[in-house]
């Protein structure tokens, strides 16, 4: 697991100075990391046992346990949706690719690297159109 806010300084000029201020200074929130989880667990449980480890503030909505609804993960360590511009927010890829189910939906298997990143456009950094 990772978790970056490195685009927020690629495009300083829509973030605001305080904003700036509040982040670590080279974009990253977690450095990657290895974590053992159950067999069942999800990219939800990740970031959730990763917050409880390192202390990150972490605001979301929704029900982790539900089965029916997915989670939004609305705020890491205290940098929100729309923060940085209209469509800044966290999004995560699995395994460089983009993956569009609820965090909470989306089952991790043995090896599995997972990055959050916040990003201006919607679109995960690092994505990989290609695969």
């Amino acid at each position: 697991l990772s978790i970056s806010c490195a685009e927020v300084y690629e495009a300083a000029s829509k973030a605001s100075e305080q904003l700036l201020q509040s982040l670590p200074d080279d974009g990253t929130i977690l450095s990657e990391t290895v974590f053992t989880l159950p067999a069942g667990a999800t990219v939800f449980d990740l970031l959730s046992q990763a917050a409880g480890t390192y202390r990150l503030q972490l605001e979301y909505q929704g029900e982790a346990s539900s089965a029916f609804g997915s989670v939004y993960v609305e705020g890491i360590e205290n940098l929100y949706e729309l923060d940085a511009g209209p469509h800044s927010g966290w999004v995560y890829t699995v395994n460089r690719k983009t993956v569009d189910t609820g965090c909470n939906l989306y089952p991790l298997q043995d090896g599995d690297t997972v990055a959050w990143n916040y990003t201006l456009t919607g679109i995960p950094a690092l994505s990989d159109p290609l695969n």
